[in-house]
């Protein structure tokens, strides 16, 4: 598989696919639009996008995100601020601003 995407590894170093997978026999990818955390059975070598490892095993695909709040000169703050939440949980429920790549193996 050839990657347009940028890889970084467990210790948030910059990464080639290939130079990650070096001496992998049997390396697995997944690609997700989601935002979750996954958890692998064997070790993850790199990640692309938002996605952050958080252990061994263990991503977390949803990254950084903003919200639009929607601005209204009638609205008060407190109407504001729920308007902000609905939209960033909405954002956050529907899809990843761009897919994240997982490849693990051992």
């Amino acid at each position: 598989m050839i990657f347009s995407a940028s890889f970084v590894d467990s210790k948030g170093n910059e990464v080639s696919v290939e130079d990650a997978v070096k001496g992998v026999k049997h390396v697995r990818v997944i690609v997700c639009e989601e935002p979750l955390e996954i958890v692998t059975e064997d070790p993850v070598l790199c990640v692309s996008g938002t996605a952050v490892i958080k252990g061994k095993n263990t991503v977390d695909t949803a990254g950084e995100w903003t919200t639009k709040s929607t601005e209204s000169a009638s609205a008060s703050s407190s109407e504001q601020t729920k308007t902000e939440e609905t939209e960033q949980e909405y954002e956050q429920d529907v899809l990843l601003a761009s897919p994240v790549i997982v490849v693990y193996g051992k």
